[in-house]
């Protein structure tokens, strides 16, 4: 599952990238920055500034769950909520809409495909945040297989899943046609160290080189 599809990313790794954000991860962080990306399943959100205050979401929930708040903004009881999504379908303002997708692997690939141009001349690709990527371990090898031979790849482990991660990705490349990795895995657990900065310095020129051929 997935919850978007970022174009144009020039934050997410080197050139212009396209960023595939999965839904799901086994952790619970309180500082995530994606905090819509915990949960494996679909969900609502709420967006009170596009609300016009019709209250239609309030009067059609079948399980009586929308209720004002303080402020007048008809806000989801998520203790009463059946998650049917019909206030999603019936807001046209957006103010309820949904989080997470279950695309196939060819509609994911074709989407991706779109950016192929940008990748070629800014030497981008892919890159797949989330949520932990790596707990959807099926859908990363099928996409990573689909037509993708012959990749260079580098590790930039973070996070508290870092290590676990680092291994279960090198599992799904190394198998893959023609694939190769540009320097050893970089693992920041928690916070970088100032006798890491040498390190991630010499990956970043071993992969600007290795675009540039």
């Amino acid at each position: 599952m997935i919850f978007n599809v970022q174009r144009c990313s020039n934050h997410d790794g080197y050139g212009l990238r396209t960023t595939v954000f999965m839904k799901g991860c086994p952790l619970s962080c309180k500082w995530c920055a994606n905090p819509e990306s915990q949960s494996f399943r679909k969900e609502i959100m709420e967006a009170k500034n596009r609300c016009v205050g019709c209250m239609v979401c309030r009067d059609e929930c079948p399980a009586g769950a929308i209720r004002p708040d303080g402020e007048g903004y008809p806000r989801i009881d998520r203790t009463a909520c059946q998650k049917c999504f019909h206030c999603t379908e019936i807001c046209y303002a957006g103010s309820k809409y949904i989080v997470g997708r279950e695309p196939s692997v060819d509609d994911l690939f074709r989407e991706i495909e779109k950016d192929r141009v940008f990748f070629t001349k800014s030497g981008g690709g892919v890159t797949f945040s989330g949520g932990e990527p790596l707990a959807q371990p099926e859908l990363l090898h099928d996409i990573a297989a689909h037509a993708l031979p012959n990749r260079r790849y580098a590790l930039l482990e973070n996070g508290s899943w870092s290590v676990t991660s680092g291994r279960e990705m090198k599992k799904i490349l190394e198998p893959l046609k023609g694939w190769s990795e540009v320097s050893a895995p970089i693992t920041v657990k928690s916070a970088l160290r100032e006798d890491q900065l040498a390190a991630i310095d010499a990956l970043a020129d071993a992969l600007a080189a290795d675009v540039k051929g």
